[in-house]
């Protein structure tokens, strides 16, 4: 069911041709098939290059991790992506995060289609980015990549471009996320031509084979290296909504403020860093991983996505001023590393600050019940970010167990008004 809502609320129905016959419908349902096995293939490639680089540097057995080992890696990766941007002069200066890979879809989809040049030039500066421990998360990659890849092959495939890259879409979203979250295309794209619920549903099959596909491939190839469920080591004895809710209305605006000023900070520092940074690329690469490199030689929580480090703190008990501490690191970092060029998506780096500053306040209200409280950090800390509530609640259901979601809705709706003020662009 969650399944069928999912792709029924995102549908790009412009762009998927209404079928006429029993045999043009199963070619469409063979041919998204197709194509959500080939982005599985592409999702497994790429995690399994990230997850790769990442053990040969993060646990090599022949080094001593020390502070220094941890600066230096952090350090190198920025150089590799200051080289990386250098050499695309097209778009070195842009904002290379979720809100790009979208706008690169539909170039993809409306104008030329991408050469492979710059496709393998995303791809190295996506590797890149995450192994080196940037705290970013990979779903812009290879959100970008899939529909780079799609977009060329959609003439092998006598597909029209545009329904290439919406299938390859959902099934990258599908791939990555374990279910076909082709909401994002519809929450992403503006004025597109309402349909009505008919044609919605006549169309809401090749997205579902897409996606399906795509996870099917990369849970028999990749297993284990998905998103998973968040659980807590401390669990109260019952989850109490109504004794909870004044909490968890403090917390959605505490962390609806915070993120919103994250947001707006990171705009600015990157036109700042570009316009007046002598050294162009370069410099904000080596600066960007100098900065990732000190926050992670205070605490290592604060590289990569935030997937795990969410699980590592609720796992355990920390003070308020710990989480405080590590929040405003990863806020350091991940401003610094945006700014700098660092490739990938902001989900997670941003649930992760929202999750800790719940957890936090909920250690200053002795409240215990965490998992409740960075659910509701998770969905509103997304929500400001990427302007996407449908997203945040959808992502929410799938990380977080049923007894949450009746908070993690009312979260979504607190964090309403520090969404409606926004510029739908925010670089």
């Amino acid at each position: 069911m969650l399944l069928a809502l999912v792709t029924l609320a995102t549908m790009n129905t412009n762009q998927i041709a209404k079928p006429n016959s029993f045999v043009s419908q199963f070619r469409t349902y063979l041919i998204a098939a197709v194509l959500g096995v080939v982005v599985g293939l592409i999702v497994c490639g790429f995690i399994w290059a990230v997850s790769t680089l990442k053990d040969l540097l993060w646990q090599n057995q022949d080094w001593n991790y020390n502070g220094w080992t941890v600066f230096a890696i952090c350090l190198i990766g920025g150089l590799i992506v200051g080289l990386i941007n250098f050499s695309s002069r097209g778009n070195a200066e842009s904002m290379h995060d979720l809100d790009e890979a979208f706008e690169e879809v539909q170039q993809a989809e409306a104008n030329e289609i991408p050469k492979f040049s710059k496709i393998l030039q995303r791809i190295t500066l996506g590797i890149s980015s995450l192994g080196f421990g940037g705290p970013l998360g990979p779903e812009a990659p290879i959100i970008e990549i899939a529909s780079g890849l799609s977009a060329r092959m959609a003439g092998l495939l006598k597909l029209a471009r545009s329904q290439a890259v919406n299938l390859s879409l959902a099934g990258a979203l599908g791939g990555l996320f374990g279910a076909p979250l082709a909401l994002a295309t519809s929450e992403f794209r503006q004025g597109e031509e309402p349909k009505p619920s008919s044609w919605k549903l006549l169309n809401l099959g090749p997205e579902i084979v897409a996606g399906v596909s795509a996870f099917l491939v990369f849970k028999n190839l990749l297993p284990g290296n998905g998103f998973h469920v968040f659980e807590s080591s401390v669990a109260p004895a019952e989850t109490l909504f109504i004794q909870n809710l004044f909490l968890i209305v403090i917390v959605s605006l505490v962390v609806s403020t915070w993120i919103r000023l994250i947001v707006d900070v990171i705009a600015k520092v990157h036109n700042v860093l570009w316009k007046h940074l002598p050294g162009g690329a370069i410099t904000a690469g080596l600066l960007s991983g100098a900065v990732l490199g000190i926050g992670g030689m205070t605490n290592k929580l604060v590289l990569f996505s935030g997937h795990h480090e969410i699980q590592e703190l609720l796992h355990a008990s920390h003070s308020w001023k710990f989480l405080i501490g590590v929040m405003l690191l990863k806020v350091i970092v991940l401003v610094a590393c945006l700014a700098g060029g660092w490739f990938g998506g902001q989900i997670f780096p941003m649930a992760f600050i929202g999750a800790t500053i719940a957890l936090s306040l909920g250690d200053l209200a002795t409240s215990s019940d965490a998992l409740l409280l960075a659910g509701v950090g998770f969905v509103a800390a997304v929500n400001v970010s990427l302007r996407r509530p449908i997203l945040s609640i959808i992502l929410g259901l799938l990380f977080f167990p049923p007894e949450t979601w009746l908070a993690l809705m009312l979260a979504v709706g607190c964090s309403m008004p520090f969404v409606s003020g926004r510029n739908q662009q925010i670089h």
